[in-house]
Parts: C-alpha cells; structure tokens; sequence
C-alpha cells in the first residue's frame, strides 16, 4: 500500500470520527434544549405554588389574636391552582396539588360558615360561644393545612427543579467535552 493510499485512509477515518462527533454533539444540544424546555416548565410550577402559598401568608390581627385572612379578591386561587395542576404531567406533582384543593376548599366551607355567623349580636349565647371559638380554631387549623401542604408543594418542586438542573450542567459538560474532541479532531 502506498503513502498516498495510507494518508487518504488516515484522512477517511478522521473525517468519520468528526461527522461521527459533530452528529453526536447535535444530538446532545437537541436533549439540552429539552432539558431547558422541562427547566422552564418546572419553573413555572414553583412560581404558580408560590403565588398560591404567598396567598395564605398574610394575618389580620384582631382584639382576640391574629386570625386568618382569605386570599385577596383579584386572585382566583381555585383557577390558578387547575392551570398549575395541569401543568404537571405526571401523577405525584398532581397528587400534592390535589391535596392543596382539597385542603382549601375545606378552609373556604369553614370561612364561609364563620362568615354566615352574626357578628353584631349584643351578646353571645353560652352555648353557642363556644363553638364560635371551635369554628375559629378549625379555621386557623385548616388555614395552617393550606400553607403546610403549599409549603411542600413548593419544597418537591424545587427538588424535582433541582434534578434538571442537574441533569443541565452533565448535559452542558458531555456538549463542551464532544465540541472539545472535534475542535481536536478538526486540528489533526
């Protein structure tokens, strides 16, 4: 075999390896778009939750302690937490936002129950006062149940976030080191 054939071989092989490497690396910026397109929706979901959580954050405080406020009248959390729920594509992220509706709409039957009372009787019957206090505690619980339940909505969406994240930066470390071994490949 002569030096002619022997180079145009060598050169044959390296021209295979960069097609090779550069179909390769295509390949790698195409699952890199996706995993910005899945960072992008995750985010999303950690914004609406957090917008829902911010809801329940505020406290009115009275002559008798601090007693819970409803959501503000511009957000319609029962809508926003149907789009955030149909966000989430997947059983376990629509399970926990079930949960929170379930959660708020028994703390909206109870605050609607509280809100029905007489607030300007002259003065309150013995055996009703008590269980004014009761519905009053049972609210306060059951709006401690919608924060606890967005607060772990919010904590397992920043973990699965986390994990494209994480699955971004291997992404971006297998593309640098495939553009690497072309450039090397293009300098032979």
């Amino acid at each position: 075999m002569s030096l002619r054939y022997r180079l145009l071989l060598v050169y044959l092989i390296v021209v295979l390896l960069t097609a090779a490497t550069v179909g390769v690396t295509l390949l790698e910026l195409q699952h890199s778009s996706r995993i910005i397109a899945d960072l992008t929706h995750w985010q999303e979901a950690v914004l609406r939750v957090e917008r829902l959580r911010t809801a329940f954050e505020s406290e009115a405080f009275s002559l008798f302690g601090a007693s819970p406020v409803p959501p503000p009248e511009g957000l319609d959390f029962e809508r926003l937490l149907a789009e955030t729920r149909n966000l989430l594509d997947f059983d376990l992220g629509r399970w926990q936002l079930q949960i929170v509706a379930r959660d708020y709409r028994e703390w909206q039957e109870l605050a609607r129950r509280s809100a029905t009372r007489p607030a300007g009787a002259v003065g309150p019957v013995p055996e009703t006062a008590p269980s004014l206090t009761a519905e009053k505690d049972a609210l306060a619980a059951q709006t401690g149940a919608v924060r606890s339940t967005l607060r772990q909505t919010i904590w397992f969406l920043e973990g699965k976030q986390t994990e494209v994240m994480n699955e971004a930066n291997e992404q971006t470390s297998r593309t640098t080191a495939m553009l690497n071994l072309v450039f090397a490949l293009l300098a032979l």
